[in-house]
């Protein structure tokens, strides 16, 4: 196959936009109306922000997902379970951005498996939105004067927090149990049901549940190992101190629209969740880079010195053929990174 051919195949995994804006999971709080955005890296590039704001109540206020895990799925795939997009997965899967929030969950290192359940819950507190039609979009924020790889601006903005609860359910209780609670606790924050209601059995249950990690809006969980009820005690107080909303989703217009200007790029965009073609990328990254997490590990635990000099070059000899094996996989993560943002 010729090279044209190649790249040919390799860009109809793609779809190109120009005039229309798009959703992202939010990942870097930091970003304000105006705010320019590079799409194709998942990364803020200067944080504008403008006074001309319109405010609106979303109609939908609360949202809470229940689900359970399944140890056939990498870890990178439950993303999709909270609304990470293809393409903030992907930026995610390629280490073009440091997870932060929600998106840590990449980093839970206990099994995935029938006894694990994901909590999670979003409050949508306020919609922020700046009017900006094209060719009139320097009004707003001036067109960037050095060259960028900005290609998109923020023009809208959903504020709020989210919070993510993975639990282990103990193998002293009783799955069916635990899952009931859960549900009743589930439904009471999707309807709003602010403070949760249990009654002393569920909170006896609650107690029971130790093994919980959270991750979630940096402003409210400070501590991954924060216990369920706590969550759940804090969460009316959340509601209701804006100081700790956050973005949770922008929205973007592309800038060569809003501009009228064939100096910014207009990003690739991955067409659907259902692409065979980025799974398998996926699969593939997360397999080799838990491979190498796992030998990491086995090294850690090897003594540091042997009684043997034979056995201490052979640890020396594996060490350096490790060392060269992070630097590769480093290295060709970094191209197809670059590849794609490209």
């Amino acid at each position: 196959m010729g090279e044209s051919s190649r790249n040919t195949s390799c860009m109809s995994f793609f779809k190109y936009q120009i005039g229309y804006p798009i959703e992202r999971k939010v990942i870097d709080t930091s970003g304000r109306l105006g705010s320019l955005y590079d799409a194709s890296t998942d990364n803020l590039i200067d944080r504008h922000s403008t006074q001309r704001i319109e405010r609106k109540i979303p109609r939908t206020r609360s949202i809470c997902r229940l689900f359970s895990g399944d140890q056939s799925r990498e870890l990178i795939s439950f993303l999709r379970n909270i609304d990470f997009d293809d393409a903030t997965r992907q930026s995610i899967c390629l280490q073009m951005v440091v997870p932060r929030g929600t998106s840590r969950l990449i980093e839970y290192n206990q099994p995935v498996n029938e006894n694990t359940r994901f909590l999670y819950y979003s409050y949508r507190a306020r919609k922020e939105r700046v009017y900006v039609k094209a060719r009139t979009a320097d009004r707003i924020v001036g067109i960037p004067l050095n060259p960028s790889t900005a290609t998109h601006m923020i023009t809208k903005i959903l504020w709020g927090f989210e919070i993510l609860c993975i639990i282990q359910v103990p193998k002293n209780q009783s799955v069916n149990v635990v899952d009931h609670l859960l549900h009743r606790i589930c439904n009471q924050l999707q309807n709003n049901q602010i403070p949760i209601q249990v009654n002393s059995i569920d909170q006896h249950l609650i107690n029971q549940l130790t093994n919980i990690t959270v991750y979630g809006s940096e402003t409210c969980v400070d501590r991954p190992n924060t216990s369920l009820l706590t969550i759940l005690t804090r969460i009316q107080d959340w509601q209701r101190n804006w100081k700790v909303h956050q973005p949770l989703i922008y929205t973007m217009q592309p800038l060569r629209w809003l501009y009228s200007s064939s100096e910014f790029s207009g990003p690739y965009s991955l067409p659907s969740s259902t692409n065979s073609h980025i799974t398998r990328t996926e699969m593939l990254i997360s397999y080799i880079n838990n491979q190498i997490k796992d030998l990491e590990e086995m090294l850690r635990n090897l003594p540091i010195n042997f009684s043997s000099g034979t056995l201490n070059e052979c640890l020396k000899d594996i060490q350096r053929q490790y060392r060269l094996m992070w630097n590769s996989q480093a290295n060709i993560q970094e191209r197809l990174s670059e590849a794609l943002a490209d």
